[in-house]
C-alpha cells in the first residue's frame, strides 16, 4: 500500500483508529472469557494473564543494598536509575542536567488526541 495524498492519509488514519478501537473492544471480551474460563491457545499463542516481576528498593534499604552489590564486585552506582518522573519533582533545567546526565530521547509512531 502506498499513501499518494492527504486525503488518502486521513482515510488510512481514520481506518486504524476504527481498527485500534476494535480490537481493544476484542481484548476486552476475551479478557472477560479468560477471566471464567482460563488460557486460550489459538494460532501458536497462549492468551491469558502473564505475571511480571520488578523490585523497588525501600529507600531506608537502599545503603545496605549498595553495600552488597560493591560486596559482589559491581559498581552499585552503575544498576540506579533515576525515574524521568523523579527528575521532573526536581524542576531542574536541562542544562543543569546535562552536567551530570545523558540524555536518552525516543520517538514512538502513535496517534494522539488533539
Amino acid at each position: 500500500m502506498t499513501i499518494e495524498n492527504l486525503e488518502q492519509a486521513q482515510q488510512v488514519a481514520n481506518e486504524i483508529a476504527q481498527l485500534e478501537a476494535t480490537i481493544k473492544l476484542m481484548k476486552d471480551s476475551l479478557k472477560s472469557f479468560v477471566d471464567v474460563y482460563g488460557v486460550v491457545q489459538a494460532g501458536g499463542v497462549e492468551w491469558g494473564y502473564k505475571e511480571s516481576v520488578s523490585w523497588k528498593i525501600e529507600p531506608d534499604h537502599m545503603k545496605e543494598f549498595m553495600q552488597w552489590v560493591a560486596l559482589e564486585g559491581l559498581n552499585p552506582f552503575e544498576m540506579m536509575t533515576v525515574s524521568a518522573t523523579s527528575l521532573k519533582k526536581l524542576a531542574w533545567p536541562e542544562d543543569t542536567l546535562t552536567r551530570i546526565a545523558s540524555k536518552k530521547a525516543t520517538k514512538s509512531f502513535r496517534s494522539t488526541k488533539i
